[in-house]
């Protein structure tokens, strides 16, 4: 009877190590690298727009923006009525970039695009994007 239990625990490793050799045979994937540039800066701003999270959307402006957009008090209230209307109410399905432009010496690109919402509706838009502490980051929004 005790050479039954062992077959059993015998049986019972060897499916476990198959188990576990099937598992450590399976390749890595490797996360897929972050898009970055001045298209992707706006593609993730809009995104984060959408998504209602307006201090990371913010946290995407440049300095100057920044600080045109944050009232003294902190309060964001003003660019939060912005967001709202700018995303229809977060439908925003889509932001296809037109086309871009970079400025003189590499520091920063002209970014066009098209914004296009869930009710079949699109705004073109355009904005300057610049390197600022290694970053891209958008100025206004016209």
């Amino acid at each position: 009877m005790k050479q039954y239990g062992v077959g059993r625990s015998a049986s019972a490793l060897f499916v476990l190590t198959l188990s576990l050799y099937g598992c450590a045979s399976e390749p890595a994937s490797d996360p897929a690298p972050a898009e970055s540039g001045p298209s992707a800066a706006v593609r993730q701003f809009y995104d984060r727009l959408n998504a209602g999270d307006h201090a990371a959307a913010i946290e995407l402006y440049s300095s100057e923006a920044r600080g045109m957009v944050v009232e003294p008090s902190g309060s964001t209230a003003g660019f939060s009525g912005w967001a709202e209307v700018e995303t229809k109410g977060r439908t925003v399905v889509e932001v296809r970039v037109v086309s871009t432009a970079e400025h003189a010496g590499g520091g920063g690109a002209d970014v066009q695009f098209e914004v296009r919402y869930r009710d079949g509706t699109s705004a073109t838009r355009q904005v300057s994007v610049m390197q600022e502490g290694g970053a891209w980051k958008l100025g206004f929004i016209s």
